[in-house]
């Protein structure tokens, strides 16, 4: 039996299991229609991996990832030896926006590997989903603003033309840090994200601050209500 395990990484580049991918994060600049994408196999064993490319957005605060044909990819299978190392290249088939970045995620799935059959072994599958972005042909910068609801949930909304990753953050009111999270996430451009905090039960009542680390600098965000 084949359980199969998604994965959202954020890093420049990860181990996951016996699979070592770089770069994490793939941006085509101006003028570039095409970027390489590196997997290497430390098992014993071939690594088989299917390739697609999805168009990713934020809808409600959620992320959604939809079918698209503005990515080529070479090869859509990837078979690596052991100890041994593969690319997957990615092809631009579509202009830059005028204004702003568009997002896509590279999803990496392992598959079963050849001669394995279905038995009582549980074998754990990677799925792993890596951002793409394609800078505007105008300067781009994200813009970030931050509210909560009912003190359980912070929302953040970019009203940038670029993207932003938040590394780490820190509630504070007064000094005193209320909530701590080094969980990273993106806010794309135009869109709106939804992260779940826990409290412990304190009040929210206007004077909190937002502390952040991100992939842009250093932010204080004043934290308004919904």
């Amino acid at each position: 039996m084949f359980i199969y395990v998604s994965l959202f990484l954020f890093s420049s580049s990860a181990l996951a299991g016996s699979m070592t991918v770089y770069p994490l994060r793939v941006t085509f600049e101006a003028n570039k229609t095409s970027e390489i994408v590196t997997v290497r196999n430390s098992d014993t064993k071939t690594l088989l991996l299917q390739t697609s490319i999805m168009k990713w957005s934020q809808v409600n605060g959620e992320e959604v990832l939809e079918p698209t044909r503005d990515v080529l990819l070479a090869p859509p299978l990837v078979e690596v030896p052991p100890g041994e190392s593969q690319t997957v290249r990615l092809v631009l088939r579509r202009e830059a926006d005028a204004t702003t970045q568009a997002s896509y995620r590279l999803v990496l799935q392992e598959l079963p590997k050849p001669g394995a059959t279905a038995t009582t072994q549980l074998v754990m599958a990677l799925r792993i989903t890596l951002p793409v972005f394609v800078s505007p042909k105008a300067p781009a910068q994200a813009q970030l603003v931050a509210s909560h609801v009912n003190g359980s949930t912070l929302v953040f909304r970019n009203s940038g033309n670029a993207h932003i990753q938040v590394k780490k953050l820190a509630l504070t009111s007064a000094g005193t840090t209320i909530v701590k999270s080094e969980s990273m996430f993106y806010v794309l451009p135009g869109q709106t994200i939804k992260v779940p905090i826990d409290t412990k039960g304190r009040s929210l009542n206007g004077t909190e601050r937002l502390e952040l680390s991100t992939d842009a600098g250093d932010m204080v965000l004043n934290l308004t209500s919904m």
